[in-house]
């Protein structure tokens, strides 16, 4: 029994709680539709003003925020070189290349409009500028102030001079030799022993003696030798003894 009163009890405190907010709500609605019907006609200017001094006054205790400086435009520069090297002495790219750039520049300084430049410099800016160059080491080949060629990064003397070749082949036209043709082995210069001419000299004397000794002794004759009958008719020859005499 004493719990059921309890419930009812418990029942009956939530439902007055509820039915009091729903009446203080209702007031509180017609309470605030009054206020608002008594407020001026002017309510929403006044209302806006102080909505911009709130704003102002919030934009003034903000810092300024600082407008991003673009950067500014270098000075033009007439570009009356053919080729550009840029480089800059805190690249490390551009000490490893700086002795093939400077021996570049000293053979072909001459010969074409050659320029090379510190990125740093007020000059160089302008040339990059207008160039188009965003890295360095950089060799750029330029036609009536505008690039058309680029050359990036550490390069060697070869392919530097691959490039220089194909725009400028005058330079090179007489750059090939005909190769010299193979020499014949020298031979020392010695003379032939000298012949003496005794032999010679001896054959032709023995050669015109001989006629004269000739001439000088007859011809011997052979001694005829008689022949004696035999019996068979044939002759057989009898042997003579020439004297020593």
């Amino acid at each position: 029994m004493n719990k059921k009163v309890l419930w009812i009890s418990v029942a009956s405190v939530a439902t007055l709680g509820i039915a009091g907010f729903f009446v203080w709500r209702y007031r509180k609605k017609k309470k605030t539709a009054q206020e608002l019907d008594n407020l001026p006609d002017n309510f929403q200017e006044v209302a806006g003003n102080v909505q911009e001094q709130i704003e102002a006054q919030a934009e003034q205790q903000q810092p300024p925020v600082q407008e991003q400086q673009q950067p500014q435009e270098p000075p033009y520069v007439e570009i009356e070189e053919n080729v550009v090297y840029l480089s800059a002495t805190w690249c490390p790219a551009c000490k490893q290349n700086k002795e093939t750039a400077d021996k570049l520049y000293a053979k072909y300084k001459d010969k074409v409009e050659f320029i090379t430049l510190d990125v740093d410099d007020e000059e160089a800016k302008s040339y990059g500028y207008q160039l188009q160059v965003r890295h360095i080491p950089s060799l750029v080949f330029v036609n009536d102030g505008e690039k058309i060629d680029e050359m990036v990064g550490p390069k060697s003397m070869d392919e530097y001079e691959g490039k220089m070749a194909q725009y400028f082949p005058q330079l090179f036209k007489n750059k090939a030799k005909i190769a010299p043709k193979p020499k014949q082995p020298t031979r020392p210069n010695v003379q032939p022993p000298a012949q003496s001419n005794e032999p010679q000299e001896q054959a032709v004397n023995e050669a015109e003696a001989e006629p004269q000794a000739q001439q000088a002794t007859p011809p011997v004759e052979a001694p005829k030798t008689p022949s004696k009958p035999s019996a068979n008719g044939i002759e057989e020859a009898e042997i003579v003894e020439e004297s020593d005499a």
